[in-house]
């Protein structure tokens, strides 16, 4: 596996999405958390929803600060597509700013997912 900071290039399998499907892909990953009226407003679950549509790997979590963090993996018109719904948050939410974290190497869900 060729790993880098924010591209990384890997084997997996999308049996869930695409049976039997074995493919090799360049893909970009990112690792946000987003401020504000996050949470208690359906935030996770459409953040999820967005990711699912764009074929995204990733998960999504609240953190105890009030904020929520998000890791996503997957082409990267993709993820800058994602990430810019992630700007703009859910109808009743509000996201007063989105801060960049480096990505992780572990293994993300696919499809993506909220953990807890």
């Amino acid at each position: 596996m060729r790993l880098a900071m924010r591209s990384v290039t890997f084997h997996v399998s999308r049996s869930t999405l695409f049976p039997l499907a074995l493919f090799h892909v360049k893909h970009s990953r990112i690792h946000i958390v987003a401020y504000g009226a996050v949470q208690g407003v359906g935030f996770r679950a459409w953040a999820r929803g967005a990711a699912r549509r764009l074929e995204l790997c990733g998960r999504v979590w609240n953190r105890g600060d009030g904020a929520v963090e998000m890791e996503a993996a997957g082409p990267a018109d993709a993820l800058r597509r994602w990430q810019d719904l992630v700007h703009a948050g859910p109808p009743g939410g509000r996201v007063d700013r989105v801060e960049e974290l480096p990505p992780g190497w572990e293994a993300l869900p696919c499809p993506f997912d909220i953990t807890y």
